[in-house]
């Protein structure tokens, strides 16, 4: 596992769009499932021909036109499903704190399981980890050495 860190540089929705575009690769013709998607900000501007996104809440996506491919259900409801679709990629971006570390471990599993290619993006450690239930608290804190 590769770590990378640049304390002094400050991220952006700009960014992280390039990042991915740059992990992503050729999209054309491609599927994408963005799990635990929130408002789904920039996945629909990487170019995927097919998209799912799934999330326990039903927030509006960013994109209205995306909302269609929306799917409000637990992830991991959703990963369990033997009929889940495999999609080219999978993306977990700001969403594994959000689960308990088993149910992390095993939407990982999936994710390689249901996807050719897997980005996750976690805050680095345990950040604000709490006992609270709702589905926007963090419950679990990840380093590259844990996953």
């Amino acid at each position: 596992m590769m770590k990378l860190e640049y304390p002094s540089l400050v991220g952006s929705g700009e960014l992280y769009l390039q990042v991915m575009k740059a992990i992503c690769g050729d999209t054309q013709g491609k599927s994408m499932v963005d799990l635990m998607c929130y408002h789904a900000p920039y996945t629909p501007l990487l170019g995927f021909e097919k998209r799912t996104y799934v999330d326990i809440q039903d927030r509006g996506l960013d994109h209205k036109e995306e909302q269609p491919y929306f799917k409000e259900v637990d992830v991991l409801e959703y990963l369990s499903n033997v009929e889940c679709p495999f999609h080219d990629v999978s993306i977990c971006s700001d969403g594994l704190e959000h689960l308990e570390e088993a149910h992390a471990i095993f939407l990982i599993k999936k994710m390689h399981l249901y996807s050719s290619k897997q980005i996750l993006f976690t805050p680095l450690g345990d950040l604000m980890i709490s006992e609270d239930k709702h589905p926007d608290s963090h419950r679990s804190g990840w380093t590259p050495e844990k996953l």
